[in-house]
């Protein structure tokens, strides 16, 4: 009696069956927490994870007076397959073309970077979503989706700077986790473009939480307008969503 997981759907996968969940589980998450299990010395500081620096922390993570896992449970072998499934579950993009190097958000250091201010000028578009608490996942899962966008170097644990072709944007959450923030700056044509992808891409992802309430409110004259109220009076042009059986009706 138990749990089987194949990623039949994956090539790079789908030799490998998981008969064990929490196996799974605990590799993963002493993945994500590298960088606290030494004070002082982040095992993972680049935030980047390779089949070798795995091992490097199963092996602290094995020493760890509250034990997380066994380090002879995770052989050489089982590495690059673990690191794979980091990307495969939105927690991590590759750097290179065979997924061997990863980047992993959630090890990425807290503060901004240099060169990640908040786009400033007349040619700016912001964007606001309010929630009642931001999904902790949310944003990293975002870099993931867009990681070919990011700009190198240009992003921390609560934000990335996007460029799109010739558009920058900034995107980031607040301390408080309420607040989500787009700022988009450059010509208007290559911004709207940077902006659509941007949007598109966190309406996938809020429309994968369940019962998330969020209000999307557009800067405008001086103030933060919910995006409805602009539509109705034309500031916007009204969004079209599909209806399940094929037909269109406005977004309300």
């Amino acid at each position: 009696m138990g749990i089987a997981m194949n990623y039949a759907r994956d090539e790079r996968l789908r030799d490998t069956t998981v008969l064990r969940p929490d196996w799974l589980a605990n590799g993963i998450y002493a993945a994500l927490r590298a960088n606290l299990f030494v004070p002082g010395r982040p095992l993972a500081s680049d935030a980047v994870l390779t089949p070798e620096k795995l091992g490097e922390i199963y092996a602290v993570a094995a020493q760890k007076p509250v034990e997380m896992l066994k380090a002879r449970d995770y052989p050489a072998e089982k590495w690059e397959f673990l690191l794979r499934l980091m990307n495969l579950f939105q927690l991590s993009f590759p750097l290179n073309e065979d997924g061997t190097r990863q980047l992993c958000p959630a090890l990425l250091q807290p503060e901004p970077p240099p060169g990640t201010d908040e786009p400033q000028g007349d040619d700016v578009t912001r964007l606001r979503y309010e929630f009642a608490v931001v999904p902790a996942p949310l944003l990293p899962r975002f870099m993931v989706r867009t990681f070919s966008l990011i700009q190198p170097g240009r992003l921390w644990q609560r934000g990335a700077m996007l460029r799109y072709p010739n558009a920058r944007a900034r995107v980031w959450t607040t301390v408080e986790e309420k607040y989500l923030f787009v700022t988009v700056a450059g010509p208007e044509g290559d911004r709207g473009a940077l902006l659509s992808i941007i949007r598109s891409t966190l309406m996938e992802l809020f429309g994968e939480y369940k019962e998330l309430h969020l209000t999307e409110q557009r800067w405008f004259d001086g103030q933060w307008v919910p995006r409805p109220t602009l539509e109705k009076f034309g500031v916007l042009e009204p969004e079209w969503v599909e209806e399940p059986g094929g037909g269109e009706e406005v977004k309300p």
